[in-house]
């Protein structure tokens, strides 16, 4: 008969861990931590499916994480790291406001920003404000449009992109008001104030500064947000510099409200955007085909 002692060391000896589960459920795979459900149907069932033999996308809060978000994704893969788990992160660009990396938020130069690399060379920042931003194609968004209006024409690009542009400009307000309500510890405003251009939504936006002293940060926000332009004159370098600092949610509402779209299009957009975002895509390239 077994003593006490060696039945314990027995037991001790076959109990399995939830990072042993993880091991094995995904062993000859790296795990690719997102911060949401919906971005990881996006790279699994749009985008990356032609990956998912060596790579596993999973939603942050599916690791060591008891939230969503940037944070989720974070933990995650450094507790899996600490275990031995092979995992990497992608986090939105407004990571870095949630972190209070100012210089980062106002970064233009997108070599410098990516060579930055705030939360380890595991995790990877993307240039966008939001994963909706990398949805926002003109030319998907048109032809969605178009798809809802009884298959009408599709207007040229560039009629489109000063479409966008516009929207971005009238939501350049909002963006410096969030940012400055950001670092107060204030909750966001999230009103795309569809009806409204710029001088009316930068009046809108003064009226909800608390004192008078707010007037110059924000009107300062102002100023750097309209540098990710970058000076450009192409219209959809613009756009696409916009990207970088206007709210893609709000930007994505706002198109919705104004052109009366009443369903969720981001998988309409994603099927439209192929292949996928090249920024996006280099960096999933380049962790599937690196040496374990």
């Amino acid at each position: 008969m077994q003593s006490l002692k060696s039945r314990q060391r027995a037991a001790t000896s076959t109990v399995t861990t939830d990072d042993d589960i993880l091991f094995s459920r995904y062993a000859g795979k790296r795990i690719v931590y997102l911060e949401s459900e919906a971005d990881v149907n996006l790279y699994e069932n749009y985008w990356f499916r032609d990956y998912l033999r060596k790579l596993a996308f999973k939603p942050g809060s599916d690791g060591n994480a008891n939230m969503n978000g940037c944070t989720a994704v974070r933990q995650s893969v450094e507790h899996d790291r600490s275990a031995g788990i092979e995992s990497y992160g992608i986090v939105d660009r407004d990571s870095v406001k949630s972190a209070d990396l100012w210089d980062l938020v106002w970064e233009t130069d997108d070599e410098v920003f990516l060579a930055a690399k705030p939360f380890g060379d595991y995790i990877n920042v993307l240039l966008r404000w939001e994963m909706e931003s990398y949805l926002l194609e003109p030319h998907a968004l048109e032809r969605h449009l178009a798809s809802h209006q009884q298959g009408r024409a599709e207007r040229p690009t560039h009629e489109v992109t000063s479409e966008l542009l516009q929207h971005c400009d009238a939501l350049i307000p909002l963006a410096g008001l969030n940012l400055l309500r950001h670092s107060q510890r204030k909750r966001e405003i999230n009103n795309p104030y569809k009806n409204k251009q710029r001088d009316a939504v930068d009046l809108e936006v003064r009226k909800l500064l608390n004192t008078p002293d707010d007037i110059e940060p924000y009107e300062a926000n102002l100023s750097k947000a309209a540098t990710f332009t970058n000076s450009s004159s192409d219209l959809l370098d613009q756009y696409h510099g916009l990207l970088r600092i206007i709210d893609g949610k709000l930007l994505l509402n706002r198109w919705k409200q104004i052109h009366a779209i009443m369903d969720d299009p981001r998988y309409h957009l994603a099927e439209r955007i192929n292949p996928a975002p090249i920024e996006i895509a280099t960096y999933i390239d380049s962790i599937s085909s690196s040496h374990l």
